[in-house]
């Protein structure tokens, strides 16, 4: 998740930077695209959105909700901000994971849907276990929410965790060290779920 955070805050930052003097949704809309982000607020120093990918969003205050009131109290302390991925507080029907950097008249936010934070996510989820073992014999391996393998240390990606020896009709407790049979030698196990992925 850091490497997400920093390549959304790099995102943003660059965002910033680039954003024209007149500010319109279709301006922000081209820099969405260029970026391939999802959304990009411009937020005065009221905390009040002036300008957004989203018109519906212009005019909403900051400070009316509690997950977008998190950028008011931490952009005092900082020059930026990451959130994690959830509801927003304009719409619950939507979700994003937002970046938010300061500038001069107040600050840039900007912002993920699932598929796109997903897609970063998996970007640096495949190659996480490649070379990385435990002991001399361990490993790690990643696999995503359907029990495909995406990355391990030894060829088997795009197989499923099944075809490892797993026995898809036993279930294991979460962060806790259970024996299994992988590639028919007994191992000692433990995995955890984070952002729809097992590790």
């Amino acid at each position: 998740l850091e490497a997400s955070d920093t390549a959304l805050l790099r995102i943003t930052r660059q965002i910033e930077r680039d954003l024209p003097s007149e500010l319109d949704g279709g301006s922000l809309n081209q820099l969405a695209e260029l970026y391939q982000v999802t959304e990009i607020n411009v937020v005065d120093e009221r905390g009040v959105i002036v300008a957004s990918t989203y018109e519906a969003f212009v005019g909403y205050d900051m400070a009316s909700g509690q997950q977008s009131a998190e950028f008011l109290t931490a952009l005092e302390e900082a020059d930026s901000y990451v959130q994690s991925y959830q509801p927003i507080s304009l719409s619950g029907d939507i979700s994003r994971k937002y970046a938010a950097v300061r500038s001069a008249k107040g600050f840039v936010q900007v912002g993920y849907d699932a598929q796109r934070f997903q897609n970063e996510i998996h970007e640096q989820v495949q190659y996480a276990a490649h070379n990385r073992h435990i002991g001399q014999n361990g490993f790690v391996l990643i696999c995503d929410e359907n029990g495909i393998i995406i990355s391990d240390n030894d060829d088997h990606i795009g197989e499923t965790i099944e075809a490892l020896g797993h026995d898809e009709n036993k279930t294991f407790p979460v962060n806790q060290r259970f024996e299994a049979s992988i590639h028919g030698v007994a191992a000692f196990c433990m995995y955890a779920r984070t952002e729809g992925y097992y590790i």
